[in-house]
């Protein structure tokens, strides 16, 4: 499991959740530099359901998930003409805020059209794993690789599909499968399992 060690000068970087799960007890209150080694791990920032194909993207508070199929009331929900993968997608707000940069863009963050946006981890490092978003178990299983839609969707007078699409690359985000039914909501902490296997049991 990856560890980031990190310097605190200000307590408003410590995520909220951790406080709140008695990781780091007292850091809220701490008001001296504090070195503090974090598990790679983020948080939920955002989430959107698009209850048609090509529909708008609408920002909800929290979503129903089922095992393998994913989201209730989104597209993409129990499609069988569609893999697991499609049970879900994320992207990491850091993506599309270095997207914004690199082109002078104000590309908003459902505009990659992904159902959950992350913040303060690495998606790419999750092919293949299994991780945590609050107690849910997910598996990544391929890079949501940018797409002509995408390219199509976020082309500016400035910049054509093309750019996007290469704006976009290794940024585009992850597909997961759905493990477990239950409930994600906006803040939910994502963690590494690497000690769960896909049927939830430890090794």
């Amino acid at each position: 499991m990856q560890r980031r060690k990190i310097l605190l000068r200000d307590r408003s970087l410590i995520p909220e959740c951790l406080c709140r799960m008695g990781k780091y007890p007292g850091l809220r209150h701490a008001a001296r530099l504090t070195t503090v080694v974090f598990f790679m791990q983020g948080t939920i920032e955002n989430i959107f359901v698009a209850r048609e194909r090509h529909g708008e993207q609408a920002g909800v508070d929290a979503v129903q998930v089922k095992r393998g199929r994913g989201i209730v009331g989104d597209r993409f929900c129990g499609r069988h003409d569609k893999p697991s993968a499609r049970n879900i997608t994320l992207i990491e707000a850091e993506a599309i805020a270095a997207v914004n940069a690199a082109l002078d863009l104000d590309i908003p963050l459902h505009g990659p059209r992904r159902n959950l946006v992350t913040h303060g981890i690495h998606l790419n490092e999750l092919v293949g794993r299994i991780f945590m978003i609050g107690n849910i178990r997910l598996q990544g299983l391929e890079l949501c690789d940018p797409c002509i839609v995408l390219g199509r969707n976020l082309a500016s007078a400035g910049h054509g599909r093309d750019v996007l699409i290469q704006a976009f690359h290794g940024r585009g985000g992850l597909r997961a499968a759905v493990l477990d039914d239950g409930i994600i909501r906006l803040g939910s902490c994502i963690t590494l399992a690497d000690n769960l296997t896909a049927d939830g049991k430890e090794y």
